[in-house]
């Protein structure tokens, strides 16, 4: 979709890479390509990471074109194709991924591309960079419907919602983590490693690597997105061994933060305090929102009988659940303004939703006292082959 430009500042005598858009003569076609460059340019813009490439120049003028830092260093699978890591290896770079992802997703930006391709990487200094935001989500920048050229899909390393329905998140960015992880301690694409509907665990593939991490990285691959990691600092810590502190109560994840419920948690757009403030009884949850699509007061979600429920109370846009059905069909839901709906565990809130956009900002609900049922929805660790 790009070409990139290897180039030096020569006033600086810096190195960079230069990105802009390969253009096909198409003019519907070059339109989507230049549109994604310029959103990407905007999306690098706002990043400051450690382990995520840094924009150093952004041009609209004659065509868009990103001045982005040069990283000297290859891909993490030129590096390790066949050549797996042992287990010391393998979390110290899940550490730096992780961290940018956790990073990313508290900004509400989903990469949506995550694989050992797009993660290059300092040899001598061993610093990890996350690059190509080229099909990143930020908000309704980057659009994400079937039809549209912006859908990404990585053989191997694309999560099942999104390679089937377009419908990405922050889980689904979990799991590309965990398949890139899995290419990392196996040296294989986890596509090649299945045996019938299940996956080889990586510690059959790979003796240097514990069933416990083995485990981990399975944990984030499970291709029922309600049983993975809910943020990624909770996959990280399990990769440590520490245990999340907050499993055991209702809770949400929003922009990668974890929020327990207790009995209420009133959802709305960041803003200074006015009447309706004095009046909630319920903690908040503060959405940033630069493009004022969530309601001050949108919605909130409450304890109703031994039971966790969801009301849209704003007077904007609205509210839709996006769950799977007993048959593994997702479900795109509306809720009505003023009519509470029960959640359950795993069940994905999104504050606005355009049939042709799709969710705005989603919020995942949690409730580890409904987990068994849950399990039986999903079924643990059976991967199915695309």
């Amino acid at each position: 979709m790009g070409i990139i430009y290897p180039a030096e500042d020569v006033s600086s005598g810096q190195k960079v890479a230069i990105k802009t858009p390969r253009t096909t003569g198409s003019p519907q076609e070059d339109r989507y390509r230049i549109e994604r460059v310029i959103v990407e340019g905007r999306i690098l813009s706002i990043l400051n990471h450690p382990h995520i490439v840094k924009l150093v120049y952004f041009s609209y003028d004659p065509i868009p074109m990103l001045v982005m830092e040069y990283i000297d260093g290859p891909s993490f699978y030129r590096a390790h194709c066949g050549k797996p890591l042992n287990e010391k290896a393998l979390v110290s770079w899940a550490s730096q991924v992780l961290d940018a992802v956790g990073y990313l997703h508290n900004l509400n930006i989903v990469h949506r591309d995550i694989n050992p391709n797009n993660i290059l990487f300092l040899s001598k200094e061993k610093i990890a960079k996350q690059i190509d935001f080229g099909t990143a989500k930020y908000y309704y920048l980057q659009s994400t419907k079937e039809g549209d050229p912006v859908w990404p899909v990585t053989p191997g390393f694309t999560a099942p919602e999104q390679e089937l329905y377009g419908l990405s998140s922050m889980s689904t960015d979990i799991y590309s983590t965990a398949a890139t992880l899995y290419f990392l301690c196996t040296g294989k694409n986890p596509r090649d490693c299945f045996k019938g509907k299940s996956i080889i665990p990586p510690s059959k593939l790979n003796s240097e690597i514990s069933e416990r991490i083995s485990e981990d990285v399975l944990t984030g691959m499970n291709p029922n997105s309600s049983l993975r990691y809910a943020t990624a600092n909770d996959f990280l810590m399990a990769l440590q061994g520490i245990a999340p502190t907050h499993l055991h109560e209702p809770y949400l994840i929003a922009g990668g933060g974890v929020h327990k419920i207790r009995e209420g948690i009133e959802i709305g757009r960041r803003h200074e305090k006015c009447p309706g403030c004095i009046h909630t009884r319920y903690n908040r949850v503060d959405i940033q929102d630069p493009f004022y699509y969530v309601h001050r007061h949108h919605s909130i979600v409450y304890r109703k009988g031994p039971n966790y429920a969801i009301e849209f109370i704003g007077d904007k846009n609205n509210v839709h659940l996006i769950y799977t059905d007993p048959q593994g069909k997702l479900v795109v839901k509306k809720i009505e303004r003023g009519k509470p709906f029960f959640l359950r565990d795993g069940d994905q809130i999104a504050l606005c939703y355009d049939d042709r956009l799709g969710p705005y900002v989603l919020i995942r609900f949690f409730d580890p006292t409904q987990r068994s049922s849950t399990e039986a929805k999903g079924g643990a660790h059976v991967l199915y082959a695309s």
